[in-house]
């Protein structure tokens, strides 16, 4: 991971502390965090997390507002979730050696819903039209730019129609990788758009996720490599590879 120019990584679960308490308001699995834990991502080689997934309103407003302080004192950039509509909705901007690199992140569900009040937190949802405009407003500004998408069916180790339709008009909008998670298992990694050469990983799977086994437990490092040249247009992509690893407790 430290390898890499700029890593990746989705944060699903919530920080929280032992006076917090969660909200189940839907008979939905609720996830926690350590506070030590956006740290410990930065230290072993993360750059950016989303945290735009089903999950992080499983605390309520202390929740929220625990995993952005956390995060943001861990140096970690972030997308996806936010105390307003528009904080969710901005991109990540990374810069390495001069390259700028885009990162938006959406979900298409809440397992819980937004707290109430007269300023609630905001998750980015998946909205098609929406995001096709945001992609191409942020593609004049950004080398490469990626998505990060938590969609798909749970436990289900294909795709759906609708998700490589989506993937596609990305693509053409101007997404250069397109990086999937929810259904907690692998799914294909593939190209979103073949003329123009976008991966799309339509699940990544489980990383750091205890008690998994079979399915669950599999798991890759996804690589991909660009050639850009700053200010000159799209990348070129070099090659996509894997690290097959298997989860344990």
């Amino acid at each position: 991971i430290e390898k890499a120019d700029i890593a990746f990584v989705n944060l699903e679960a919530p920080v929280t502390s032992p006076q917090m308490k969660a909200v189940r308001i839907r008979k939905l699995p609720i996830l926690s965090a350590r506070a030590s834990l956006p740290s410990s991502l930065a230290q072993a080689g993360f750059d950016i997390v989303s945290l735009a997934n089903n999950h992080p309103f499983d605390w309520g407003l202390a929740g929220v507002n625990a995993t952005l302080k956390a995060v943001r004192a861990s140096g970690l950039k972030f997308t996806g979730l936010g105390l307003d509509r528009a904080s969710a909705q901005k991109p990540a901007i990374l810069e390495y050696q001069g390259v700028r690199i885009g990162v938006i992140a959406v979900t298409d569900r809440v397992n819980q819903p937004p707290p109430k009040g007269s300023r609630p937190p905001f998750v980015a949802w998946l909205n098609q039209r929406r995001l096709v405009r945001q992609v191409e407003a942020l593609r004049p500004t950004v080398d490469i730019l990626i998505v990060s998408l938590h969609w798909g069916i749970s436990y289900k180790e294909t795709f759906i129609p609708s998700q490589a339709r989506i993937a596609r008009a990305l693509a053409r909008a101007g997404a250069d990788l397109l990086i999937g998670h929810h259904p907690h298992v692998l799914q294909p990694v593939g190209f979103a758009d073949k003329a123009k050469r976008v991966p799309v990983a339509y699940s990544l799977g489980n990383f750091l996720f205890g008690g998994q086994k079979g399915a669950r437990a599999r798991t890759i490092l996804l690589q991909v490599d660009f050639s850009v040249t700053p200010g000159k247009g799209r990348p070129q992509l070099v090659g996509i590879r894997h690290l097959p690893l298997v989860v344990t407790q």
